[in-house]
């Protein structure tokens, strides 16, 4: 585990989506990080086909 600091309104608006996505607000942030990496990993893929491919 890694200590960062992060914008308090990321932090805010992960907390709020935690919830609804039954994750913890760390693991939120995570997830949002993977999707911003694929993202900018295969630029030509729109978001619906990445996350059919188990991205």
């Amino acid at each position: 585990m890694t200590a960062v600091n992060l914008n308090k309104e990321l932090v805010e608006e992960a907390r709020k989506v935690s919830k609804q996505q039954m994750r913890s607000i760390a693991k939120q942030i995570e997830y949002w990080a993977k999707i911003g990496k694929a993202m900018e990993d295969n630029p030509s893929i729109s978001f619906n086909e990445l996350k059919k491919q188990g991205g």
